[in-house]
């Protein structure tokens, strides 16, 4: 009977017919000579209470490993299963600190980690602030179970994620909400530090609760914003998810489209809005095949200036404004090594073909521009808001700074 207790937890429930059938098994292979009927039976009918009681071990059949998380506050359905360790994987729930990412197998775990942790925001350097949005960037190769227990987390949103350990070639660019309590995760861009195909982000999430909120396009802009600041062009690696690719033709049509409606007179070359957005020129020219801004007449390739798309896009964005911006004035960062601006051979030939096409046409066509009549009055720009509270620069495990 002291073996039956001892092996009561080794097993999982899933009704039961499989409970016997897995009981027979394993205590077939335990011991072929001294099993009965009767010590198969009492094993079943305890194995079952003890996981109505618990709850925790999940059943086998299920798609998610594991099915459900706490965080916080939050107790969030997983979409997919994510490589934890076995005796983590298995469980119906796994807790998890929402500040050190840290997974647990209990509640009770959890309660007296939390006591005892320490930590209220990522352990990095605060390189932006805006209101109670901050960003951390967090280096792999010097805080690697962070960023390895973040890649865990992760994995359960996303369907094609493969980094999981080998985070020190990355950095980890943290988004959190802020109030009295700490820093809160709200998602996260990594980036390789060295590549050269200057891909600006290798994998990016954004959790559950605090999606449809704007944030995926902050953090998309906001890594533009950091390939700006290093006097490049970037692109996302690819190949890119059916969502991802989604999420940056929305981005990439309206950068161009408020370019263009900033710059309604000036002479528009592909090399300039390079410049202005850090988008690359490949980026660039598909967006504005997409965009049917491209067109062959009379033998020639041209551009369309298609200015009731751009004032459609402009009254939308008026009548409905974005809930989280950017702000570059925010940012307090510097690149960690000088890099060139030196386009890579793929860049330079995307932008060879975008010049191509802008040489060949011989003006921006003005068919759309024809009975549309200016009725806006004057654009007016958007309003800055400065960042007026001093910037928190930490260590790698600092005391707790919030009051």
């Amino acid at each position: 009977m002291l073996l039956l207790a001892l092996f009561l937890t080794l097993c999982s429930h899933n009704g039961e017919l499989r409970v016997k059938q897995e009981a027979r098994a394993d205590f077939a292979a335990m011991s072929r000579d001294h099993v009965t009927e009767e010590d198969i039976e009492t094993f079943t009918r305890v194995q079952e209470l003890a996981a109505q009681r618990t709850g925790s071990l999940m059943n086998i059949d299920s798609v998610r490993c594991p099915a459900v998380i706490e965080f916080g506050k939050y107790e969030i359905q997983t979409w997919y299963s994510s490589p934890y360790p076995p005796e983590y994987s298995r469980l119906q729930k796994l807790y998890l600190c929402e500040f050190c990412l840290k997974y647990m197998r209990s509640k009770n775990i959890l309660q007296r980690h939390t006591k005892k942790c320490g930590w209220f925001h990522p352990p990095a350097n605060e390189i932006y602030r805006k209101d109670d949005l901050s960003v951390f960037e967090v280096d792999g190769n010097v805080s690697k179970l962070f960023c390895q227990n973040l890649c865990l987390l992760a994995k359960l949103f996303l369907d094609h994620k493969t980094l999981y350990y080998d985070v020190e070639p990355f950095l980890f660019y943290i988004l959190t909400k802020n109030d009295e309590k700490g820093c809160h995760l709200v998602g996260y861009f990594s980036k390789e530090k060295l590549c050269q195909q200057k891909y600006n982000v290798s994998c990016i999430m954004i959790m559950p609760q605090y999606q449809r909120q704007g944030f995926g396009r902050f953090l998309i802009d906001f890594s533009y914003l950091l390939t700006r600041q290093e006097g490049q062009a970037g692109s996302p690696e690819k190949p890119l998810s059916d969502l991802g690719r989604l999420s940056y033709l929305a981005y990439w049509k309206s950068v161009i489209l408020e370019y263009l409606y900033k710059h309604p007179d000036k002479h528009i070359s592909v090399k300039g809005i390079s410049r202005a957005t850090g988008m690359c020129p490949h980026d660039i020219a598909a967006t504005l095949q997409q965009l049917g801004m491209i067109d062959r007449q009379d033998g020639r390739i041209v551009l369309i200036r298609r200015e009731r798309l751009i004032q459609r896009h402009m009254e939308r964005l008026r009548s409905n404004p974005r809930q989280n911006e950017v702000d570059p004035d925010a940012l307090r960062w510097t690149p960690s090594t000088s890099l060139n601006a030196v386009l890579s051979e793929e860049e330079r030939e995307a932008e060879m073909d975008a010049e191509r096409l802008k040489e060949q046409a011989s003006c921006w066509e003005k068919e759309e521009r024809e009975g549309y009549m200016m009725t806006h009055g004057s654009r007016q720009p958007l309003t800055k808001v400065h960042c007026k509270v001093p910037y928190r620069t930490y260590e790698r495990r600092p005391a707790p700074s919030w009051t």
